[in-house]
């Protein structure tokens, strides 16, 4: 077992993992899309270990935070975009992320316009469960969402409309800055 591994498993028994869920592209039910595992929540960021299950389905996505990540094992392609038009992405184009490739992205913004923060991962065949990431995120500066058709949709609103938002808990269900525990 490697160390990000045994990390997880002790973050877990101490209450401290969330699981994500998106819908089965088949059947439309909650499936485990990701387990996060916090190391550190802060107002100053996050540092997280996350275990992806599931690639995102939909169209692409931006974060509420800047952020980095290290790809720990597996790895998986990365959908990116040059641009955002009337909601629509511009020259999307796909990156092999390898163990060892690191990544950022800016925070989305709220006009929309800047593309650089869109993106959505998707995994290869056989990998599930297997994907691992170290993931460290800035101090939230907006509100994170979906490009969905032609027009930006909000997480929330995302969420409730694919079936999965009431089976996740809430990032402010987690208390504690070293190792949070989720207490609500």
């Amino acid at each position: 077992m490697k160390w990000f591994e045994r990390l997880a498993r002790w973050i877990e028994h101490r209450g401290g993992m969330r699981e994500l869920y998106r819908p089965c592209p088949e059947t439309g039910t909650p499936t485990l899309y990701m387990r996060r595992y916090y190391i550190a929540k802060t107002p100053l960021g996050e540092v997280m270990l996350h275990q992806f299950f599931m690639g995102d389905e939909g169209g692409l996505h931006d974060h509420p935070w800047f952020s980095f990540g290290r790809i720990l094992a597996c790895g998986y392609r990365e959908h990116l975009c040059d641009a955002v038009v009337d909601g629509r992405p511009v020259n999307e184009h796909i990156v092999e992320r390898r163990p060892g490739d690191w990544g950022w992205r800016p925070a989305g913004c709220a006009t929309r316009d800047r593309a650089k923060g869109f993106h959505k991962v998707e995994l290869r065949e056989g990998e599930a469960g297997k994907v691992w990431t170290l993931f460290i995120t800035g101090p939230r500066r907006t509100v994170w969402g979906f490009l969905d058709g032609s027009r930006w949709v909000s997480f929330s609103d995302y969420f409730k409309k694919d079936g999965t938002a009431s089976k996740q808990a809430t990032p402010d269900q987690y208390r504690g800055w070293i190792f949070p525990r989720k207490v609500a």
